[in-house]
């Protein structure tokens, strides 16, 4: 029995090929990108052999933190495996946002996924990435996650970035939004694209806090509030800065 991974590295279309044999062939791959994958079977009489296009999605590795891809699951996919909650009923999906996705998760305006605390999600004053694919139809509010990840400001509230830079996001499409913030500088990308930035003239925000991680709704004084409606897909959240070029990366993946 033999396994063959193929396809382009880093979203860029080149060829990039692996080879594994044997009754458990395995193996490594060390580039992002989106791959296929072709497994043969055979033996002295006879061979079979099938390719699935895009089976594989293997995506940047370096200070990642959390990962939720939401194929039929809410949990943690990332290198910290962190605990997760629902408030309300999360519905997952099997319909797929393309073909390099094998589920979507569905928020009804009332729940959301709580992640239990972890020093790896306070950002301090730190760079840091979050991106997202999201489908709605709802202009209500577009409360993606709790802190900052498409609403980021200075100390003092100055350099204020949402996700009213990116438009009209109710279209009913699906929108890949990013937001990177790289010291004082903080910017919105869509659809692989940038889109908008700022620059902090009074300071960075500390978003560091001994709070649980929100995904879908906000938490305030008076309780959760401010809930998404629609759906979302590859939540992924580095401890870092990511280029431009990993930005465009991601959106083909």
């Amino acid at each position: 029995m033999g396994f063959k991974k193929k396809g382009g590295g880093g979203g860029k279309g080149g060829k990039n090929i692996v080879t594994a044999t044997g009754k458990t062939p395995g193996i490594k791959i060390n580039k992002a990108g989106i791959y296929s994958v072709t497994l043969t079977v055979k033996n002295d009489l006879s061979s079979s052999t099938k390719t699935v296009q895009k089976y594989l999605k293997v995506i940047p590795g370096q200070d990642l933190v959390g990962y939720f891809p939401f194929d039929l699951s809410t949990e943690d996919k990332g290198p910290l495996n962190m605990g997760v909650t629902e408030r309300g009923k999360v519905n997952l999906l099997t319909s797929q946002r393309s073909g390099n996705s094998e589920g979507v998760s569905s928020f009804d305006g009332s729940s959301g996924i709580i992640v239990a605390d972890n020093s790896s999600f306070n950002m301090g004053t730190g760079d840091f990435t979050i991106s997202v694919w999201l489908q709605t139809s709802s202009i209500l509010n577009n409360s993606v996650t709790q802190y900052t990840g498409f609403n980021t400001e200075d100390e003092n509230g100055g350099s204020f970035l949402g996700v009213a830079e990116a438009g009209n996001l109710a279209n009913g499409n699906w929108n890949h939004l990013v937001t990177v913030r790289s010291g004082l500088v903080t910017k919105i990308y869509l659809n692989g694209s940038l889109l908008a930035q700022r620059t902090s003239t009074t300071g960075i925000k500390n978003v560091s806090n001994a709070g649980n991680f929100k995904i879908g709704m906000q938490e305030g004084t008076g309780g959760f509030n401010n809930y998404y409606m629609g759906n979302l897909d590859d939540l992924i959240i580095y401890k870092r800065a990511l280029t431009d070029a990993e930005v465009k990366d991601l959106y083909n993946y």
